[in-house]
């Protein structure tokens, strides 16, 4: 099926840039659908690959249009959702990469747009899909430029199966374009095609050091032609069918398809009997007034916190009370501390009898300077600030 007519290609491609201010909304849905287009197209519907791509080169642009779009591309995959891409071994004995370019000129736009499929064998590896970078002033060119950008897609493939599979893989070009063919491959030209040739200068290496072959490829079997615009629905099934994509839709058994027919009468008494329900009125019962009950479990649960809050506050006064005893019990041999320091003249008068001759001492001289006393001295002189 045709997503969008010729007319809406050329208008959604021709969209000057808008105001988004207060659309934000709008531009992420439609970035949402893109990005979950674009990750389908890249492994298994090569189908929507054209669509994809322009969708995703305006989205700042008209969203409303993207957005629209996508809803067509619901409709179309719920069509095709049985659509599967295979994957089939190759009988050929020479394992070849074949590379298929193709290039629709200046659609609706200075900018031609191309699509570059590599495939092994019947089964695609890898393909792309987008507006070229350069505008190019014919179609010669532009296949042209498309065939550089599918031979460095091939060459990128190409290095990863070759280390997969441990051998040399041979690589054919195919492009639809005479005239491309020609100046990639170096015959004699006007000096007007002088830039082209000199483009194509990296690809012609590779097909003089016969790394790469090209090949002339019918319109009809164009396989890259997929990707290059907008196709009805013959030609877009006869490309699909080229790129392996088969149709796994199961099959209807005429079993079912007989009894649903039989069951059809069954269903006209069906809907009557549905009908006579809805208009015979039923009568209400009497409903029971709903006696209130008592909430014991938020009765519960305020006991149970009032009785953990009066736990904790007590626990709480007998830490301050314990530590408030020993605070008091060091303040009191704090006292008595202080009432055994000596005066300052009995300290001095202790001093003076120590440094006499202990034989010249009387009575009370000695009492004075026994080791108790003594002690007392020490912790007055050790005590005092």
């Amino acid at each position: 099926m045709m997503v969008f007519s010729p007319e809406e290609e050329e208008a959604f491609l021709n969209a000057e840039p808008v105001n988004l201010e207060g659309r934000e909304a709008e531009v992420k849905q439609a970035q949402k659908r893109v990005g979950e287009l674009l990750w389908l197209t890249g492994r298994s519907r090569p189908d929507l690959q054209y669509i994809t791509s322009i969708m995703s080169s305006r989205i700042t642009r008209v969203p409303e249009l993207v957005n629209e779009l996508g809803e067509r591309l619901l409709d179309y995959l719920a069509e095709t959702q049985y659509y599967r891409l295979k994957f089939v071994k190759s009988d050929d004995v020479e394992q070849r990469l074949d590379i298929f370019t193709d290039s629709s000129f200046a659609t609706s736009s200075g900018r031609s747009h191309g699509c570059a499929a590599v495939f092994w064998g019947t089964s695609p590896i890898s393909w792309r899909s987008s507006r070229q970078q350069l505008i190019t002033l014919s179609t010669a060119e532009s296949e042209m430029v498309e065939a550089v950008d599918g031979t460095t897609l091939g060459l990128a493939t190409k290095c990863l199966l070759q280390e997969l599979l441990g051998r040399e893989l041979p690589m054919y070009l195919h492009i639809d374009n005479q005239a491309a063919i020609s100046l990639i491959g170096g015959s004699s030209a006007s000096w007007r095609t002088r830039h082209l040739r000199l483009r194509s200068n990296w690809v012609r290496e590779r097909v003089m050091m016969r790394e790469l072959y090209l090949q002339h490829e019918p319109g009809e079997t164009q396989r890259a032609d997929l990707g290059t615009k907008a196709l009805p629905k013959d030609r877009l099934k006869k490309l699909v069918e080229l790129w392996g994509v088969v149709d796994r839709r199961p099959p209807r058994d005429p079993s079912v398809r007989r009894a649903t027919t039989q069951g059809a009468g069954h269903q006209g008494w069906l809907s009557k009997l549905v009908m006579f329900c809805q208009v015979c009125g039923t009568a209400a019962s009497e409903q029971n007034t709903i006696q209130p009950e008592i909430a014991w479990d938020l009765y519960l649960v305020v006991a149970v916190l009032a009785i953990a809050v009066i736990g904790l506050w007590e626990a709480f006064k007998f830490c301050w009370r314990k530590k408030e005893a020993r605070l008091r019990a060091l303040r009191v041999k704090a006292n008595k501390a202080t009432q055994q320091k000596l005066t300052k003249a009995e300290l001095k008068e202790l001093q003076r009898i120590l440094a006499l001759n202990p034989e010249d001492l009387t009575v009370d001289q000695k009492h004075l300077a026994s080791p108790n006393t003594s002690k007392r001295c020490t912790i007055f002189v050790y005590g005092k600030e």
